[in-house]
C-alpha cells in the first residue's frame, strides 16, 4: 500500500506546503515519494509515497499513460493485473499500476469492474481537465476529501489537510455517532469539513471545483437471490480468492488467530508458498482461558506453519493505543485495535505484506447477531428467545453484552437493533442510514449488507489499514474478493445459522481445506481481558486521561462523570470497560488534533 494526495486550488500552493503534505504520509510509503505540480496546466498537485510490493523502479508514481493523456496516483494492489494485461494486450512492465492506467486509457471507468484487489486511486485526465477518484467495492483502503469553495483536496490521510493549512476541527455534531457506535457511516467522519469517500464510489472533480459522486459497484438483484452452491464450489472459490491475494514480489505472512478464517487462509498460503509461511499470533498470559494461542498453535502444527507468538502486556496495549492515535483519522473503535498495531509492529521486522481474515464474518454470517436475527424472524422461536434473554439478564445483570442484546431486541426499529449489538452503552445511538427494503432481501440479509456499509469498512478495514501502515506493513483481507462476495450472496441466509451456530455452509467448505477439527472449532472471539487490565494494571493511565478536558466530549460526559464510571468499574459492580475505552480512545485521539 501507499499514500497519495491531490489538490486543486484557486490560490497557488508553496513548495514548502507541498513538502509538508508529502511528509505527513511518508509513513505510508517509505520506499519513495514524488510530487507532481500540474497547477500551471489547470491540473492538480499530485503527491505519492510508495511501499513497494509489486514492480520495481519502473512502477514509481505519479505515472503517466503512454499516450500522455492520463496520470495516476494509486494506493493498493490489482491481483489479476497480469491476466488483464494478457487479455487486453497491455505491456504491464511487471507493474499493476501500469496495467491500471493503460486499461483506463482503453476503457475509462468501465475498467473498474474487471479489477480484483484493493484500491483507492486518482486519475487526472489532461484532455478533459477532470480528476477521477475511485474506491474499491469493500472500502478496504481509505480516501478522504476536503471540499471548499475555492479548493478541493483528497488524500489517504486527513493529516494531509492539516499540513496544507486547510480548516480542520473535530465535529461535535458527529460525536454522538462515535459515542454510540464507535464509528461513522461514510461519508461522515470525525471532522466537520472532511468526508470519507464510501466503498465502490467514483468521484469526478473538475478544475472549477465542482464534484459529482456515483456508485460504480451495484449489487444486482440477481446476485442477491439464493441459489444452490455446492460445498466443493464454495471451497474452490475461497481458495481462489486467497490465492489471488498472495500476488506479491515479496514474502507474504499471516495474522493468525484461533479461528477458522485465518486457519483457512494459512492453509492455502502454505500450500502455495515456496518457503515456510510465518504466522503472527497475539496472546496474553494474564488469563490463558481468554487467549487464542493454544488454538493457533494447534493450527500451525496441523498446517506446518511457523508461528511467531507476540505476547501483549497491559503496558504494551496502552503504548500502542497512544502511539497508534498519531496515525488514525478517527478514534480507535475496538479494544483489539492496539493489538493489531503490535502485531503489525512485530511482523514489519520480517515482512511487508500479511494476509488477514477481515470480512469473512460479514460474508458468511459469522456473528451471533445474525443467528439471533434468524431466530427472532421465526414466529415459533421468537418467544423462547425473549424468555431466555430475560432469565439471563436476571442471572447476570452486570453483563454489558447482555444489556446490549436486551436493548437491541427491544429496539423500536430494525436498524437500531442491528447497530445496538456492537454499540457502546449507555450512549448507543443508531445511524438512520438503512438498506432499501426489498421483496428479495430478508432482515438477516439487510443486516448483513448494512455491515458491509458500516462496521466492516469503517471499523475493521480502517483498523487494518491504519495500524498496518503505521508500521509500513500492508494487511490484505484475503476473503474480500468480488467473486467470493457474489458466491456468498447466493447462500440462503436463513440456512447459514442453526440456533446460535454460525457459518454453516462456510464451515462445510472449510472442512475440505483444513479438516473438521479446525473448521468446526468453537471461536473464542479474541477476548482481550481489558476489564481486568483496567482494574489491576491500567487504573492510573485511564484515570489521568479521563480527567482531561474536552470541548466536545465534556458536553456528553463531564470529567467527573467519567471518573465516577471508572470507580464503579474498579469496584467490580459493573463492567464499563468498553465505555471507558471509548472515552479514553476519543480523548487521546482528540489531543492529536487540538
Amino acid at each position: 500500500m501507499c499514500g497519495l494526495f491531490g489538490l486543486v486550488a484557486q490560490n497557488s500552493t508553496s513548495s514548502e506546503a507541498q513538502q509538508s503534505m508529502i511528509k505527513v504520509i511518508a509513513f505510508r510509503g517509505p520506499d519513495g515519494s514524488e510530487i507532481l505540480d500540474l497547477s500551471s496546466e489547470g491540473g492538480p498537485i499530485l503527491g505519492h509515497t510508495r511501499l513497494s510490493i509489486i514492480g520495481g523502479e519502473s512502477a514509481a508514481q505519479p505515472m503517466w499513460a503512454k499516450n500522455g493523456r492520463f496520470c495516476i496516483t494509486f494506493n493498493g494492489e490489482i491481483y489479476n493485473f497480469e491476466q488483464l494485461g494478457l487479455d487486453f494486450g497491455i505491456d504491464t512492465e511487471g507493474s499493476d499500476t501500469r496495467l491500471l492506467i493503460e486499461l483506463w486509457n482503453l476503457m475509462g471507468a468501465h475498467s473498474i469492474n474487471l479489477l480484483r484487489g484493493q484500491w483507492a486511486f486518482s486519475i487526472w485526465d489532461s484532455w478533459e481537465k477532470v480528476s477521477y477518484l475511485v474506491t474499491d467495492q469493500f472500502g478496504i483502503l481509505p480516501l478522504y476529501i476536503h471540499i471548499q469553495q475555492n479548493s478541493i483536496c483528497w488524500a489517504s490521510s486527513v493529516r494531509v489537510f492539516k499540513a496544507a493549512g486547510l480548516p480542520l476541527t473535530p465535529s461535535s455534531s458527529n460525536l454522538a455517532d462515535y459515542m454510540g457506535l464507535r464509528y461513522h457511516f461514510a461519508p461522515k467522519t470525525s471532522f466537520s469539513q472532511v468526508s470519507k469517500i464510501p466503498p465502490g464510489t467514483l468521484v469526478t472533480v473538475s478544475s472549477d471545483f465542482r464534484t459529482s459522486f456515483e456508485l460504480w459497484a451495484h449489487d444486482e438483484a440477481e446476485t442477491l437471490r439464493p441459489k444452490p452452491v455446492s460445498t466443493k464450489e464454495l471451497a474452490r472459490t475461497i481458495e481462489q480468492s486467497i490465492e489471488l491475494s498472495l500476488r506479491a514480489d515479496r514474502e507474504v505472512g499471516i495474522f493468525l488467530s484461533g479461528g477458522v478464517d485465518s486457519a483457512v487462509i494459512a492453509s492455502v498460503a502454505s500450500a502455495k508458498a515456496d518457503t515456510r509461511v510465518k504466522a503472527y499470533t497475539a496472546h496474553w498470559t494474564a488469563d490463558e482461558l481468554q487467549s487464542e494461542l493454544k488454538d493457533a498453535l494447534e493450527s500451525c502444527e496441523h498446517l506446518n506453519i511457523q508461528i511467531v507468538p507476540v505476547e501483549i502486556t497491559p503496558s504494551d496495549w496502552w503504548r500502542a493505543l497512544e502511539e497508534g492515535a498519531e496515525f488514525r483519522d478517527s478514534p480507535s473503535a475496538e479494544i483489539a485495535d492496539p493489538v493489531v498495531y503490535l502485531l503489525s509492529e512485530r511482523a514489519s521486522k520480517d515482512l511487508k505484506v500479511v494476509l488477514s481474515g477481515e470480512g469473512a464474518d460479514e460474508l458468511f454470517l459469522g456473528y451471533p447477531k445474525y443467528a439471533l436475527e434468524n431466530l427472532i424472524s421465526n414466529p415459533f422461536a421468537r418467544p423462547f428467545v425473549y424468555l431466555a434473554l430475560k432469565l439471563m439478564v436476571i442471572i447476570r445483570p452486570e453483563s454489558p453484552r447482555l444489556e446490549r442484546i436486551n436493548l437491541a431486541l427491544h429496539s423500536d426499529s430494525k436498524t437500531s437493533r442491528w447497530d445496538l449489538y456492537f454499540s457502546t452503552l449507555p450512549a448507543a445511538r443508531a445511524n438512520k442510514k438503512s438498506i432499501q427494503k426489498s421483496k428479495i432481501l430478508g432482515d438477516t440479509r439487510r443486516q448483513q449488507l448494512r455491515d458491509f456499509q458500516g462496521y466492516l469498512p469503517n471499523v475493521l478495514l480502517e483498523r487494518a489499514d491504519r495500524n498496518g501502515m503505521a508500521n509500513a506493513l500492508e494487511i490484505r483481507p484475503s476473503m474480500l474478493n468480488r467473486d467470493l462476495f457474489t458466491k456468498a450472496m447466493r447462500l440462503n441466509p436463513s440456512k447459514q445459522t442453526r440456533l446460535l451456530k454460525t457459518k454453516i455452509d462456510y464451515r462445510k467448505a472449510a472442512e475440505l481445506i483444513v479438516g473438521k477439527s479446525i473448521a468446526f472449532r468453537k471461536s473464542r472471539g479474541f477476548p482481550i481481558p481489558l476489564s481486568q487490565w483496567i482494574r489491576k494494571d491500567l487504573k492510573s493511565e485511564f484515570e489521568v486521561v479521563l480527567r482531561l478536558e474536552s470541548h466536545t466530549l465534556d458536553s456528553v460526559a463531564s470529567p467527573e462523570t467519567r471518573v465516577l464510571c471508572l470507580q464503579e468499574h474498579l469496584s467490580g459492580k459493573r463492567d464499563h470497560a468498553l465505555l471507558l475505552f471509548t472515552w479514553v480512545s476519543y480523548l487521546i485521539w482528540e489531543s492529536q488534533w487540538t
